[in-house]
């Protein structure tokens, strides 16, 4: 029998993907998962149970430094004039070797809102200026 050891991930090493283009800029990814419906019903017992119903993407918020490409607001802006833009991608995780360990693709995806830097003259002139997107999601799957 092999001997395995565990491998924990660090958070920080992951790339995103989506429609072949590498963005290794998103400093933060989230939301990634689904959810199922929960359906109750009753038994011939007069019991109540519960089965799994639909199934439903959760929307995926990815974070980055602001930059002056117009990339993602681009995106939105076609959607924004109605052409309906779906795109598919990957979040990639690396192991301490950079050797990729997982993926978690998702398809069918579309910008359901962008935002802008925050601006603020109460704060440091150190912070960092950061965009953020959301997709909505129509399907995920970990490979």
């Amino acid at each position: 029998m092999a001997n395995e050891t565990e491998e924990y991930l660090s958070v920080s090493s992951f790339k995103v993907s989506i429609d072949g283009m590498n963005w290794e800029t998103f400093e933060t990814v989230s939301g990634i998962g689904v959810d199922l419906e929960d359906i109750s019903f009753q038994s011939d017992k007069k019991m109540m149970l519960n089965r799994p119903g639909r199934y439903n993407a959760r929307d995926i918020t990815l974070i980055r430094r602001f930059k002056k490409d117009r990339e993602l607001y681009d995106w939105i802006k076609k959607i924004k004039d109605g052409k309906n833009e779906r795109k598919s991608g990957s979040v990639i995780l690396f192991d301490d070797e950079d050797t990729e360990v997982v993926r978690f693709n998702f398809f069918g995806a579309w910008p359901k809102s962008w935002s802008g830097p925050l601006l603020s003259k109460d704060r440091s002139g150190n912070d960092i200026l950061k965009e953020e997107i959301t997709l909505s999601v129509q399907d995920v799957e970990l490979n």
